[in-house]
């Protein structure tokens, strides 16, 4: 009758109602990911898979050689990426502060990251940029994820992928990255996660590195 009630195995047939292909996923295969999942490809430039190079789609091919039904459309697990390479990492340290690009702090730092990655997904380019201090980078000698390290961050600032700013000129600037970084005490921040939180700037505080890395998903 051409209806598929089963699978054959090694071991004989098994039998089944109905018949789920699942083969791994289709992350490698970058037409299929604009295709299926277009939120996976907004930022082209930067995206890469966690999961094995052979997956590219084979059951969703097999699938359409039969006229099965495709379910699932635009789903899937999207993490935060820094950009500093290639690394999972989930995890982030608690004492970023993550801006949109209107310099506004959206999020509680802290959230789990698969809700952090949708949360994101909703601001302004799907972007923003974590901000820490160099109190913060010094003391961060076992963090969640290798990339945090003090030493692996004073690397990335050194090569430029790390944003530092060290002047009084910047801490007075108009932008809203500027203005945000003016209004919080970061030592604060680190140890609270109220969005509404009132935060004191000092002046003492304008001679202190201050590093800025973007985050997109």
């Amino acid at each position: 009758s051409g209806r598929v009630t089963g699978v054959v195995t090694d071991d004989g047939v098994v039998r089944a109602g109905a018949v789920v292909v699942a083969t791994g996923g289709f992350g490698n295969d970058s037409e299929k990911l604009a295709q299926y999942y277009p939120d996976a490809t907004r930022h082209p430039d930067i995206v890469w898979y966690i999961g094995s190079q052979h997956s590219r789609g084979d059951g969703i091919d097999l699938g359409r050689q039969v006229g099965a039904e495709l379910a699932g459309y635009n789903r899937g697990l999207l993490l935060l990426t820094s950009g500093f390479n290639n690394e999972l990492e989930p995890y982030l340290p608690g004492w970023l502060v993550f801006v949109n690009r209107h310099g506004r702090r959206f999020v509680n730092e802290r959230t789990e990251y698969s809700v952090l990655a949708e949360v994101l997904k909703e601001q302004p380019a799907g972007e923003c940029f974590a901000i820490f201090d160099e109190v913060s980078r010094a003391k961060s000698h076992k963090p969640a994820a290798p990339n945090w390290a003090a030493d692996r961050l004073a690397e990335f600032a050194h090569s430029g992928k790390l944003t530092v700013r060290r002047s009084k000129r910047w801490w007075r600037a108009t932008t809203p990255i500027a203005r945000l970084a003016r209004t919080h005490a970061f030592s604060r921040v680190r140890n609270g996660c109220s969005l509404s939180a009132r935060r004191r700037f000092t002046q003492r505080q304008s001679s202190r590195r201050l590093f800025v890395g973007q985050a997109r998903v």
